[in-house]
């Protein structure tokens, strides 16, 4: 039963289990509060050692001490743990003034107290997404996520990745507008490390043992590659060996950074060893599974280049930047023959000789550049996105995977980088040469 009482302030304590932490600025309800006195009774529950707990008004009670106020109106009532929390819970809800991971916390210790996705989701008002979704980032470090700027949509993307640690390590690492890329990268990894789990099992069923660790720096000289291909693209069972090997005569091993498998057979002790052919072979090997990672790896930065792309807004810097990414391309003899005559013109709709002006006034920014649309008027983002689909960014040599300073990449990313575009910090060294698989050979692996 409900009963209203004047008590003290100092023997009403705030409730430890509040789901809002943070009560705001309370200096213009003080002032009201010092001025017309409390309007609203708060609702307590009896402690044992004759104090009070505060379940509903823990702004009214700080603002009541800063005014300097004695007593408080409130209604005394008894209430089990669970119905104050839930309570305390719905109260602020009501008010929308629960942050979301204070939401998330509230809707935690319903949970632990024995309530339900449904129950919580019945008496909040929630749909029962939200509360999942809620819960999901209760399991997350709260350090880190008061230290992100990710948005909502960001942790919901996050669940796409089960273990929780993972998914702190990538809030840690990433801010908004690089989460999603660094949670498709994850799930990837995730994804060959189980293809490469599932060969490993299916070898050893199959009697085909790995390569000894003392023997993998020199194995070129022990064995002969005969079959070699990503495990990404080929299911375990569907592995044929050459006519005439058999699984027990049969080795492997993987590459150290990629997603290749090789298989080797033992060398005859008879064999005459050429040297030179066995060098040659292995530096192919080399190459090729350098080139794939390397490939591979470009992909990814491509794919997020165009999703960037596709996402960009129009404003007066964008036309600027992209025409002036068009004219160095074309200057630095890059990309295309000739300007007039290319798959991004046709692509584009510009008609470059009716324009009638020089590369030299587009580098100096002095022309109007709506001269150079055609009838359909092509947005900023359009062109850029032409030109981006005609030649991809890469800053290596497709035969040696060497870097390759290239100056259509350069230019590019620097447009992309005026746009707003942010790289990774591997996306950086991939691009400025400075990434260890640059620095690879055959020798040193």
């Amino acid at each position: 039963m409900e009963t209203i009482k004047q008590l003290s302030i100092n023997l009403i304590d705030p409730h430890p289990e509040n789901p809002r932490k943070n009560l705001g600025n309370l200096t213009e309800l003080a002032e009201s509060i010092k001025a017309n006195g409390i309007m609203q009774n708060l609702t307590v529950v009896p402690k044992d050692d004759g104090r009070y707990l505060a379940v509903i008004g823990h702004r009214r009670l700080a603002a009541a001490k800063l005014a300097g106020l004695e007593t408080a109106p409130c209604a005394v009532v008894d209430m089990d743990r669970k119905t104050q929390l839930s309570t305390m819970l719905l109260e602020n809800m009501q008010r929308s003034e629960l942050s979301y991971i204070e939401q998330a916390d509230g809707f935690q210790l319903m949970l632990d107290l024995g309530e339900t996705v449904e129950s919580i989701s019945e008496m909040s008002g929630f749909s029962k997404d939200t509360v999942k979704h809620r819960l999901e980032i209760a399991k997350l470090d709260k350090d880190n996520i008061l230290n992100s700027d990710l948005t909502l949509e960001d942790f919901t993307y996050l669940e796409k990745i089960s273990d929780v640690n993972i998914r702190n390590k990538l809030i840690k690492e990433n801010k908004h507008g690089y989460i999603k890329y660094a949670v498709d990268q994850e799930l990837q990894n995730i994804e060959k490390q189980k293809k490469k789990q599932q060969w490993i099992d299916y070898l050893k069923s199959k009697g085909i043992c790995p390569i000894p660790e003392e023997e993998l720096h020199d194995a070129w000289k022990i064995y002969n590659s005969i079959k070699s291909f990503s495990y990404s693209d080929v299911k375990p069972e569907e592995l044929e060996l050459p006519d005439g090997t058999s699984p027990n005569e049969t080795f492997y091993k993987f590459e150290a950074w990629g997603n290749w498998i090789y298989f080797y057979k033992k060398k005859p002790e008879t064999e005459v060893n050429d040297e030179a052919e066995a060098n040659r072979k292995r530096a192919e090997e080399f190459r090729t599974a350098k080139i794939a990672e390397l490939d591979e790896m470009f992909d990814l930065f491509n794919t997020r280049v165009m999703m960037f792309v596709n996402d960009l807004s129009e404003d007066k810097k964008t036309l600027p930047i992209v025409l002036r990414l068009f004219v160095e391309i074309q200057m630095s003899g890059s990309c295309y023959r000739s300007v007039e005559d290319t798959e991004f013109c046709e692509a584009a709709g510009i008609d470059w000789e009716e324009a009638n002006i020089t590369d030299e006034e587009i580098i100096a920014g002095k022309l109007n550049p709506e001269i150079l649309y055609n009838i359909d008027r092509k947005p900023a983002a359009f062109l850029l996105k032409a030109i981006l689909c005609v030649k991809s960014i890469k800053t290596y040599k497709s035969y040696s995977g060497e870097y390759d300073k290239n100056l259509f990449s350069l230019c590019a990313v620097k447009a992309l980088k005026s746009l707003g575009f942010k790289l990774t910090k591997e996306e950086q060294r991939l691009i400025d040469g400075t990434h260890e698989i640059y620095g690879r050979t055959c020798e040193n692996e």
